[in-house]
């Protein structure tokens, strides 16, 4: 067996190097010879992918299974333009999905892009609809500047609050300003949505928990 092994390895040499005769290549194709047995596994995969996208409707299984590992193989490949022309073409052919990161941003931010359009806001409840986690970690990766630059010039585009909390406590700081101006005071009634506010900046403040910026501007 170790024989034949050698002789098998002998032909794919001489193939590869095109010292093989149409003859002999012929006599090998008869019997299913596989001449390079990395490049048959490929199309094997292929095919399986294939059949995935006609079950799933998608073209990005989970790495837990063979199939995703190898998509995922094809996507480093791609990346460090070792991927064949030819296989690139083949994979354009059945929509494969070279990068599912930017395909699932993009699919999200039309959904956020809709609730804008509805709500006039972009900060939908976590309870209310599924796109308020997908919001709450952008804002997560924002903190940690792992947003692209495109990423937040399209957020900025339909006025994504990437810190709600601060953005609301300058907004009925600039309610309060306002009120002062008309009123002459800065003290409203509990009655009124800016009252309360106003009622606990002072709370936060007995507590030490009122940044030195806060305070300087009240």
């Amino acid at each position: 067996s170790s024989n034949i092994g050698l002789w098998i390895s002998r032909q794919r040499n001489q193939f590869r190097l095109k010292k093989l005769s149409e003859k002999k290549i012929k006599l090998l194709n008869d019997i299913k010879f596989k001449f390079s047995p990395v490049e048959q596994k490929w199309y094997e995969f292929y095919e399986k992918l294939k059949d995935f996208i006609k079950e799933e409707g998608n073209s990005n299984p989970s790495n837990k299974y063979d199939i995703g590992k190898w998509c995922q193989t094809q996507r480093d490949h791609f990346r460090k333009n070792i991927l064949s022309q030819e296989k690139i073409k083949l994979l354009n052919d059945i929509k494969f999905i070279w990068d599912p990161y930017e395909q699932s941003w993009q699919k999200n931010f039309q959904e956020l892009k809709k609730f804008y359009e509805k709500e006039g806001h972009s900060n939908p409840s976590l309870s209310e609809i599924e796109i308020g986690f997908w919001c709450q970690s952008q804002r997560s990766r924002y903190k940690k500047n792992k947003l692209s630059k495109e990423e937040i010039t399209l957020l900025k585009s339909i006025n994504f609050e990437f810190q709600p909390l601060k953005d609301r406590w300058f907004e009925n700081y600039q309610e309060l300003k306002k009120f002062y101006e008309k009123e002459g005071h800065s003290n409203p009634s509990n009655k009124h949505d800016i009252g309360r506010w106003c009622r606990t900046q002072r709370i936060t403040f007995k507590a030490n928990k009122l940044s030195s910026e806060k305070i300087k501007l009240l």
